[in-house]
């Protein structure tokens, strides 16, 4: 995917996140309990409530994978993974 690939891809999680209600931490926010919003499409919901990006993100190159690590939505996205 390359870095550019990458960033565009947290964007991208980012604004779902916004979207679907689902905050840093991968939990969602009171406001988004209500309504028939389907969560399922691009997240996981695992056993803890906790949701988690139906998503990969590959950085080939070893001083681009900290700032995917750094982002404001690693712990949704690296649940279950290791930088």
């Amino acid at each position: 995917m390359g870095q550019c690939g990458n960033q565009i891809g947290m964007e991208f999680w980012k604004q779902l996140c916004l979207e679907h209600g689902i905050n840093e931490n991968g939990v969602l926010e009171d406001f988004a309990t209500h309504g028939g919003d389907r969560k399922d499409v691009f997240f996981y919901q695992a056993d803890d409530e906790q949701y988690i990006p139906c998503a990969a993100a590959a950085a080939v190159h070893p001083a681009h994978a900290p700032g995917l690590c750094a982002s404001t939505t690693e712990r949704v996205c690296a649940t279950g993974a290791r930088c």
